[in-house]
């Protein structure tokens, strides 16, 4: 089931539809465990079926310092996907780790899914963008 937040539309996928993702770093870079990443996840249960049920952007509090509703449905940390060809979903921005964990350990996921007309535009401006360089790079 679909929810809108900010002109978005989040969804909760099941870990079958997430495409095969290559298995991020943890623990390098200040980045957390798998182990804590596996945590995080499964304690966000909850806030999924929560925040479905009452398509609310209130924060959510697991504990004094995490706010699911901040750390899934804001632009900076929401966790990007697209769906395929093959209807699974793939990766676009932020959450690789997430969408690692949730995959492995058979979890559900609050994702914002990226809309076929926002690819369209997103490959429109990457064409333009091209098109402009090669131009600029002709002699004439």
């Amino acid at each position: 089931m679909a929810c809108l937040y900010n002109g978005k539309e989040y969804i909760v996928i099941q870990s079958w539809e997430i495409a095969k993702i290559e298995k991020p770093e943890f623990g390098e870079f200040g980045r957390e465990t798998e182990e804590r990443y596996r945590e995080l996840v499964k304690n966000s249960q909850e806030y999924f079926k929560w925040y479905v049920r009452t398509k609310s952007d209130a924060p959510y509090y697991l504990n004094e310092r995490t706010d699911c509703a901040y750390l899934y449905l804001d632009i900076a940390h929401a966790i990007t996907v697209s769906q395929m060809r093959n209807a699974k979903y793939g990766i676009c921005s932020n959450g690789r780790h997430r969408l690692y964990v949730a995959k492995k350990y058979r979890m559900p996921l609050l994702v914002c899914c990226q809309s076929k007309t926002e690819k369209l535009s997103i490959i429109g401006k990457v064409r333009s963008i091209l098109c402009k360089k090669i131009c600029n790079n002709v002699i004439i």
